[in-house]
C-alpha cells in the first residue's frame, strides 16, 4: 500500500547502476575481509551478500530535488 503524502519520499528515489554497483563491491570487500580474518568462507560469502544490497540500496538511493 502506498501512501498518497505530499512527504513521502519513496516515490521521489532513483535508483542509479553506479551507486549499485558501489555499493555491491563494498559490501563483499567487507565480507572479504570478514572471511580471512576469521579464516571461514562460510562467513564471508552471505556476509559480503548481505552488505553488498544494504550498501547498494544505500548508495544507489538519489532524491529529485525538483
Amino acid at each position: 500500500m502506498a501512501a498518497d503524502t505530499d512527504t513521502d519520499e519513496g516515490d521521489d528515489a532513483v535508483f542509479t547502476p553506479k551507486g549499485l554497483a558501489v555499493g555491491i563491491g563494498f559490501g563483499l570487500m567487507f565480507g572479504t575481509a570478514l572471511g580471512v580474518a576469521f579464516d571461514d568462507v562460510a562467513l564471508w560469502l552471505p556476509t559480503g551478500l548481505a552488505l553488498g544490497v544494504a550498501f547498494a540500496v544505500a548508495f544507489s538511493r538519489e532524491l529529485d530535488e525538483s
